[in-house]
């Protein structure tokens, strides 16, 4: 099986929403940490041709305070 940006797209759902089973081609897989998913997620990125995997992730870090 090839891994597609589809994939990689479902991993980021998952990431994003906390989530630690993502489900691809028909199977279903849990990750036992969310840094065990983030993992398989980077590998994923670097496997379509990536290169870094921080490149092109999709995901911002916003931080709010109050006043």
């Amino acid at each position: 099986m090839a891994i597609t940006q589809a994939d990689i797209d479902r991993l980021d759902k998952a990431i994003v929403s906390g989530k630690l089973t993502v489900e691809v081609d028909g199977s279903r897989v849990t990750y036992r940490s969310m840094a065990e998913l983030m993992v398989a997620r980077d590998h994923a990125v670097k496997l379509v041709g990536g290169g870094s995997a921080a490149s092109g992730s999709g995901l911002s870090v916003v931080s709010f305070e109050r006043s």
